[in-house]
C-alpha cells in the first residue's frame, strides 16, 4: 500500500482513503502516506433511522479529531441526506461532504436545483434550519456530489441557481 500510494504521490495525485471512522485505519491511512481519509458515514446512517445514532457518531467525531491532529484532510460519506447530516454537521474537523444519490433521489419531489440547494445551504448555513420532513422521499446511500465548506472550494452552481451559500437560507 505504501507503495502504491507514494507513486500515485510522484504521479501528482492527491490520495485519499475511504475509511471506517475506527482511529487504527485513520493512523494506517497517515501511515500509508495518504493526504486525507473520508470517513464512511453508512453505519452511522442505518444508526439514524433508529434514533440511536450517538456511538457511531461519536466515533465519526473522534476519528475526525484525530485524522486532522495528524495532519489529513478529512471528508465524510455514504448515505448522507437532508436529514441525518444535521448532526454531521456539528463535527468540526469535516472539510467535504460527499452526497450525491439522496440529492438526485429529493430532485424527483424538488427539482434537481432545489435538492442541491437544500443541501448546500445545510452545509454552508449549519442545522438550525427547519426543513420539510417528507416522509414520501427516502434516504438513499451513495455519493458523488461533493460539498465543502471552504468558501474556495464551492461546487458550481446548477443554471438557474446561486452559487451555494450565497442566498438567505430557507425557513
Amino acid at each position: 500500500m505504501v507503495q502504491t500510494v507514494a507513486r500515485l504521490k510522484r504521479a501528482g495525485i492527491v490520495v485519499s482513503m475511504f475509511i471506517d471512522p475506527e482511529l487504527p485505519q485513520v493512523r494506517a491511512s497517515r501511515q500509508a502516506g495518504a493526504d486525507a481519509i473520508e470517513l464512511h458515514t453508512g453505519t452511522y446512517c442505518e444508526a439514524f433511522r433508529t434514533g440511536k445514532y450517538e456511538a457511531e457518531l461519536a466515533k465519526i467525531r473522534a476519528a475526525a479529531a484525530f485524522g486532522a491532529s495528524i495532519g489529513l484532510k478529512v471528508f465524510a460519506g455514504h448515505g448522507l441526506d437532508v436529514r441525518n447530516i444535521v448532526p454531521i454537521l456539528e463535527v468540526p474537523r469535516i472539510e467535504e461532504f460527499n452526497i450525491g444519490h439522496s440529492i438526485i433521489a429529493r430532485a424527483v419531489f424538488l427539482g434537481l436545483p432545489a435538492a442541491v440547494k437544500e443541501i448546500a445551504d445545510l452545509i454552508h448555513f449549519g442545522g438550525g434550519h427547519s426543513f420539510p420532513q417528507r416522509e414520501d422521499t427516502p434516504s438513499h446511500e451513495g455519493g458523488h456530489s461533493w460539498f465543502s465548506r471552504r468558501k474556495d472550494q464551492e461546487c458550481p452552481p446548477l443554471p438557474g441557481m446561486s452559487p451555494p451559500g450565497r442566498s438567505a437560507p430557507p425557513g
